[in-house]
């Protein structure tokens, strides 16, 4: 029986991505209101690094109240040298004001790498000054709209 499993599971794992990423868990060490006056500065970072193809997937942990605080961030390489440098010149992290834990992973599932880069671009509209809590509006009135969306219903 156990090598009947082994081998499901070796004919399961063939088909699979198997591509290397570096996962970087971000924890907030200042306050969200002293991140936030560098928010800026870490969106045009992390903007620059999609741009480069160097950034996979990034994102805040949702915490009601926190409009910067801990996230997660994977990288699109395989170095870890590579990866760490990367986040070492985060600006947050670059200020003192986040730490990270980098870990290697592995993709097994999911979108294909080459393909999922464009969802990032489907919700760069939800970046309004209200969500940010710099005033304005929320972009979620009636009728307002964030572009292609598979995840909700607009």
């Amino acid at each position: 029986m156990a090598n009947d499993d082994a081998a499901e599971v070796t004919a399961l794992l063939a088909r699979m991505v198997k591509k290397t990423m570096y996962v970087a868990l971000s924890k907030a060490i200042a306050t969200s209101d002293q991140m936030l006056t560098f928010a800026a500065d870490h969106l045009r970072y992390m903007n620059d690094l999609e741009d480069r193809g160097l950034l996979f997937a990034s994102g805040p942990f949702v915490q009601k109240g926190v409009v910067v605080g801990d996230g997660l961030t994977i990288l699109n390489t395989n170095e870890e040298a590579e990866a760490r440098r990367l986040m070492e010149n985060e600006p947050l992290i670059k200020r003192g004001m986040r730490s990270f834990e980098l870990r290697k992973w592995e993709m097994r599932e999911g979108n294909d790498p080459n393909t999922a880069a464009s969802l990032t671009n489907d919700f760069r509209s939800d970046l309004t000054p209200a969500r940010l809590g710099l005033g304005g509006t929320t972009g979620r009135e009636e009728g307002a709209t964030h572009g292609r969306c598979q995840f909700c219903d607009r």
